[in-house]
Formats: structure tokens, C-alpha cells, sequence
């Protein structure tokens, strides 16, 4: 075109956004960046035990061009599990036997929201050089 284009584009699905505005000078072209945010994990449990299945978030992005045409695409975004980071190695408790403690470990929030987090906790025996045994 021989003038410049301002074009506000419109997505389906709150986990795919971009800029307000894509502006194309005249007579280019321009890119346009998309960001996928998932807040979701789109693996679920599969129908036999111990697999997975994997539901594709899917939206869609459309441009209304001044030109008076439209491109549209289909979106797929894939989010797994997270990995689990490594604990510090200096998280250390000594307590006597049958009594009650608790634990403060780091744990990060990426959200700006309050969330709620699975813990697993594997306890392991290890027999000291003085023949104790520490849990």
C-alpha cells in the first residue's frame, strides 16, 4: 500500500496475546509477534493408566485490513509440566525423634496470582558412620 497501515489485531483466547497496534510503514512489510501464556497445563491423564494425553489450547488471531480484507490464523499452544527445580543443599533439620517441625523451603510464584502447589515429600533413611540413623 502506498500509505502507512495501523491495525489493531483481535485474539480468541485469553493465553495468546500481542501488541495493541501492528503498524506497517508503506509499501513494507511487518512482522507481529504472538506470546503464548498458558495458565493451564494442557497434559491430562490418559485413558489407560499411567499415560498422558495432550489437549491443545486453541485460539485465533484476525487482522480487519483497511483494504477491506481479513486474515485470520488458528492458533495451538502445548503447555507440559513444569520441571521441578533443585532444592538448595543447605536445607537442614536436626529434631529430636517424635516431636513435630516444620520446614520453610523457597518456593517461587511466577504468576501475580495466589496458586496452589502439589507437594511431594520423599523421605530417606541414611546410616551414619557412628551407626545412627538420620531420616
Amino acid at each position: 500500500s502506498r500509505v502507512a497501515w495501523h491495525i489493531r489485531p483481535s485474539f480468541e483466547h485469553a493465553f495468546f496475546s500481542g501488541p495493541d497496534i501492528l503498524e506497517i510503514p508503506a509499501g513494507k512489510s511487518a512482522k507481529y509477534t504472538v506470546t503464548y501464556t498458558p495458565l493451564t497445563m494442557t497434559e491430562r491423564p490418559g485413558e489407560e493408566e499411567g499415560t498422558v494425553r495432550h489437549e491443545a489450547h486453541e485460539g485465533s488471531l484476525f487482522f480487519g485490513l483497511p483494504d477491506g480484507t481479513t486474515r485470520q490464523w488458528k492458533l495451538f499452544g502445548q503447555s507440559n509440566r513444569p520441571s521441578a527445580l533443585p532444592l538448595p543443599e543447605d536445607i537442614v533439620l536436626s529434631a529430636p525423634a517424635k516431636t513435630t517441625h516444620s520446614i520453610h523451603l523457597p518456593i517461587v510464584n511466577w504468576l501475580a496470582s495466589q496458586q496452589r502447589f502439589e507437594v511431594a515429600v520423599d523421605v530417606q533413611s541414611v546410616e551414619g558412620s557412628d551407626g545412627q540413623k538420620s531420616v
